[in-house]
């Protein structure tokens, strides 16, 4: 994102490695519980975290 005006909000999802059943590959939502940015990584429904 280039603008310094604009924002990009997740959903929030508490667990979602376990509350999403078949997440779309590169779907992004803000763990709750972890307290940090989940990401689907694979097209079989795999996904990943990532924390700043």
């Amino acid at each position: 994102m280039e603008d310094t005006d604009k924002a990009m909000i997740l959903p929030k999802v508490a667990s979602p490695h376990l509350n999403i059943i078949n997440p779309a590959p590169g779907m992004m939502v803000y763990d709750t519980t972890a307290k940090q940015l989940a990401v689907s990584m694979a097209k079989c429904g795999a996904s990943g975290s990532r924390s700043n």
